[in-house]
């Protein structure tokens, strides 16, 4: 994670080689260096570093110890080491977000069910050429007012190809029943599991008759590191 810069640093961070100076000094054995060897090995020229020198000296950070010779006041140390800790964050790379793929998932059922009648039920993945390698996905199903087939969470393999899933449920004598599915990614060591979405659909159901058409019902899903 980086780190912000200290705000006592930042009033001089736009003045053309002053940290730097300060970055050089610490690095010398005694902090302290000769005007010209900072130039030199700076590569700055004598107006910029008059510049930055006297705002240095002005608010303490450096003081003059012999002729020509600057070195570090004992806030200009402390003022060096935060810079230092602020360089080895700001170096650091950048944790990189697991690429996100958006698949869709299906659920096909009846649009009406009736009472008391099995109907089949179909949980179904496209395809999609993304998932170079296949990935452990939980199906987890719950049913209101009805009874399913598949009570336990479902483990399947998701890969590039299309995936379906086949269950059956049986309504109760209710007005109204509802499926819910619920997704889930599974860890690579199989530890945790990471909430891909999910979905419900609600039925009508019918004391008699024939179950309606069978209608698909969408949710997009995510999933990580695919």
């Amino acid at each position: 994670m980086t780190q912000d810069l200290p705000m006592h640093l930042k009033r001089i961070e736009l003045l053309p080689s002053a940290l730097d100076i300060i970055r050089y000094l610490n690095r010398q054995p005694e902090h302290e260096a000769v005007v010209d060897v900072i130039c030199d090995d700076l590569d700055i020229g004598d107006i910029r570093f008059g510049k930055a020198i006297r705002r240095l000296v002005t608010l303490g950070y450096v003081q003059m110890n012999a002729h020509l010779t600057y070195g570090l006041t004992h806030n200009g140390e402390r003022a060096a080491q935060e810079l230092a800790t602020y360089d080895r964050t700001d170096d650091e790379p950048l944790e990189e977000t697991p690429e996100e793929a958006i698949r869709r998932v299906y659920i096909a059922v009846p649009r009406s069910l009736v009472a008391g009648q099995t109907v089949p039920v179909q949980i179904g993945f496209p395809e999609d050429t993304r998932f170079h390698r296949p990935i452990d996905v939980v199906l987890r199903l719950e049913a209101l007012n009805a009874d399913i087939s598949q009570h336990e969470d479902k483990i399947i393999k998701l890969g590039q190809s299309v995936n379906t899933y086949a269950l059956d449920m049986t309504p109760e004598w209710y007005d109204q029943a509802r499926l819910k599915l619920q997704v889930f990614q599974l860890s690579a060591d199989g530890e945790d599991l990471y909430v891909c979405g999910g979905m419900y659909v609600d039925l009508t159901v019918m004391a008699e008759g024939e179950p309606g058409e069978t209608v698909a019902f969408a949710a997009d899903l995510a999933f990580e590191g695919v």
